[in-house]
Formats: C-alpha cells, structure tokens, sequence
C-alpha cells in the first residue's frame, strides 16, 4: 500500500507438538537385476559364427541347447541379423553381449538402464573380459546376465559362486575332445543355480563340437526340470522392532538345486534373494502384518508357499515435551502478512513440528523453523 505507515508488530504466539516418528507402513522394493536373473531358466548357450546354417540352429534345438550368443566383435551388423532371425525360427533365445570392458559396476548399470528403455523386456547382458570381473558385476546387480570367457572345461568344477545375479561361462571347443572332462563341467553347470555354461565351436561342422553336443544331449542336463524345491521350512519371526520385522526359514530342497526364494509381505511381492534370512522394514509401530515365503529353481519351479503372521513392537508411550522453540524473530513485515522464524526444539524422541499462533489462535502448522502469518490488517496489533 503506497504512502501507509510501516505495520506495528503483531503479537505471535508459537507451540510445539512433539510425537514419536513414524514411516509409512508399505515396505516396497523395486524388482532388480537379480530378479530377473532368478527367472531365467538354465542356459546351455552355442557361439553360434558365420558357419552356421538353419540346420545348425535345429540341430541345437534337438540336443537341448536353447540359447545363441552372438558377438559382434567377430560378426557384422548383417550377420547378426541373419543368425538372429535363423536362431528365433529355431525357437532359441538369442544374446548379443553388450562390452563392459573399461566400465565400472555403476557404469554398466547405467547402460543397462538405457537398454532396457529402449528394448522392452529384453535381457541386458553384458560381457566381461574375465570371470572374476564377471563375477563383481553380477553380484552388484546393474546387467541381468554376464558373459565371461574361461580357459578350459575343467575351470568349470572349481569356480566361485557369485552372491546373486547369474554368470555365463563360454569355452572355445578345442580339436581334442576329451569326453570326461566335458561331462564334468556339464555336470557342474547343471547344478549350479548361478553359473550357465556356453561353448564356442570354430565351426558348425567342427567334430570336437559334434561331440560336445552328442554329450550334452546323452547327459540328461537339459531335459525339462518339472519338479518343484521343498517348502522353506520353520519359517518363523527373529525379531521384532517398532518398525521392523525380521524372519528366517530353514533351506528347501531341490532335485536340481535352489535358485532362490521370493519373499511376500502382506501378500506383495517385495524382494527375490538366496539367504535364508530377511528383514522387512517402514512399518508402523504395533502393526500386524502377513508374510509368505517360497523356493524357485532354475527351471522356474516353485514350491509352496511358507506363511506366518507377525506384529511389530508397541509404540513407546512419550511423556516428555520438547523444548520451547528459541530466538523467535520477525523475518520481513508487509502490509498484510508477516514472516517469523525460530532456532529448533529438542526431544527425547523426535520434533513432529510447531504450531503458529496470532493472538491465541493457531494458525498454521510446520516442519519447518520459519512460518509466514498472512491475512493480517495493516497497522493492527
């Protein structure tokens, strides 16, 4: 207001509420990496190169192999066109392995995010120039699967598991095929739920190769798995906080081996993992809640599901207030409004927030240590 004398102050008045904090009770937990890795089923995977015709890719289908890598450091734009529409009409997955070759872990979950934008639906695999390194990117979770080179079939028997995610393995066929020891690594590879097992023939029509397939098929590693893991067993409650709530189960059973288990909180899934141990968290206090728990393996099986019900802790009763809110000020005084701040309370628990009074009356509510008053009659105290 233009020529209207300065406002006097205004009289306020402030209060403060102090309640125990909450979070809001609906745990939640995106879907990973390693989600979609547990859902893979197992892959026998073939290198598949310029010397492989439709009939290359049948043959595959016959021995059990379900899966064709591509790599487009050896094959042109073409080329995996073409071997990718001919693997596809053989009713094989096929894998074109982005490089992480120079990229940290954050950087190939960055990637991998961008794949996934762009091919919906689609496995963000990426390759990495040795096994161990392979393995620090399926553990930490940005690429659904990670292919690795390794010297020889009998690496395959003495590798480290990753922690989670999945790690696929590729072996050049050399000319000397030596039955045992492919029937070993096949051996291994069938019963790790975390390690899948590629080779890469020089040929198609390459007879060491011929003989890894004969052998593959004789085993029996890729027939269909129908059998379902054991239900977790003495599913029951460890702990129970005020806003947390942790369980454990004992391991179910495979005939094959467990790939993992999928837990449910109040009937959502929340989170896929291989500990027999989880706890659930953002609950509030003196709550019930329903949780399910059940196995998966490789194949996709999955057991029955293991339940229970639980209640976090009570609410701790809170008797004592907060402090009284110091150095209240006024900010800035316009013609109708007036903003005021203050130096933080303290509680024994937690400051919920303050209440604002003008003359008696509240005002307003905040979390904050500043309020603006407006509303006001210029010159009234």
């Amino acid at each position: 207001m233009w020529g209207a004398a300065p406002p006097r102050p205004v009289r306020v008045a402030l209060l403060l509420a102090a309640i125990a904090a909450t979070v809001a009770a609906a745990p939640a937990s995106a879907r990973s990496a390693d989600d979609r890795a547990a859902r893979l089923p197992e892959l026998w995977a073939v290198g598949a190169n310029s010397s492989f015709t439709p009939k290359s890719f049948a043959r595959l289908r016959r021995a059990g192999v379900n899966t064709v890598l591509l790599d487009t450091d050896q094959l042109t734009k073409r080329q995996v066109s073409r071997l990718s529409r001919r693997a596809r009409r053989a009713h094989l997955r096929v894998l074109v392995p982005l490089s992480a070759r120079g990229l940290t872990a954050a950087g190939v979950g960055a990637v991998c995010d961008r794949f996934r934008q762009t091919h919906s639906g689609a496995l963000c695999t990426v390759r990495a120039p040795s096994y161990g390194g392979a393995v620090a990117l399926a553990t930490a979770g940005g690429a659904d699967l990670v292919v690795a080179p390794i010297a020889s079939p009998n690496e395959v028997m003495h590798l480290s598991q990753p922690q989670s995610g999945r790690v696929l393995v590729y072996v050049r066929v050399p000319r000397r095929f030596q039955k045992p020891t492919w029937r070993r690594a096949i051996r291994s590879a069938s019963h790790s739920a975390r390690i899948d097992l590629a080779v890469a023939p020089r040929t198609a029509r390459d007879r060491s190769y011929t003989k890894f397939l004969t052998s593959l098929q004789a085993s029996g590693a890729t027939r269909r798995d129908r059998k379902a893991p054991t239900t977790p067993g003495a599913f029951t409650v460890r702990q129970q906080g005020q806003t947390s709530i942790s369980t454990s189960w004992s391991p179910s059973v495979d005939n094959v081996a467990v790939a993992g288990y999928e837990l449910y909180v109040d009937g959502k899934r929340v989170t896929t993992l291989t500990p027999t141990a989880y706890t659930a968290i953002g609950f509030a206090c003196g709550t019930s809640h329903s949780f399910d728990v059940d196995a998966f393996d490789a194949a996709g099986n999955r057991s029955r599901k293991a339940s229970l019900v639980a209640q976090t802790a009570g609410c701790a009763l809170d008797v004592l207030p907060p402090s009284a809110p110091g150095n209240l000020a006024v900010t800035k005084a316009l013609s109708g409004s007036l903003s005021v701040s203050w130096t933080a309370s303290v509680d024994n628990v937690a400051v919920a927030g303050y209440g604002v009074y003008v003359n008696g009356s509240l005002v307003g509510t905040t979390q904050g240590t500043s309020f603006a008053v407006t509303g006001l009659s210029c010159g009234v105290l």
